[in-house]
């Protein structure tokens, strides 16, 4: 492969988000106190809050942005699920359109290759 197909993502800021860009869930944070630190209701005020970056399951799933009011997203997969994001706890990077198009596609002919083809049911 050359470099010049080589593609790579790009982390968003929030104000570069654009309607009908194509993006992807790149991390999630999530937030918790840690519940085995605390004993009695007065050591909420010394624990403090836990907070990590993590990979969801769907990360690199092309999404199309359908409408921006931040800090929300509103996107769309390419199997026609409607989701909103929330960029207080999510990154999105940009994928380029001829990898959402890849997506899409082998997504289209997987559907299509389970409608012909009935699970076994013994």
């Amino acid at each position: 492969m050359s470099a010049k197909t080589l593609k790579a993502v790009r982390i968003l800021a929030p104000e570069d988000i654009a309607i009908d860009q194509w993006v992807a869930v790149h991390t999630m944070t999530a937030e918790f106190y840690p519940c085995w630190a605390i004993e009695s209701p007065s050591d909420i005020d010394r624990i403090r809050m836990v907070r990590f970056d993590y990979a969801p399951d769907d990360a690199g799933q092309p999404l199309r942005v359908i409408d921006v009011c931040l800090p929300y997203v509103f996107v769309k997969s390419v199997n026609g699920a409607a989701r909103v994001l929330d960029l207080r706890s999510v990154t999105l990077v940009a994928v380029s359109p001829r990898f959402a198009r890849a997506v899409r596609k082998c997504a289209r002919e997987s559907t299509r290759n389970a409608k012909a083809k009935p699970c076994d049911s013994s």
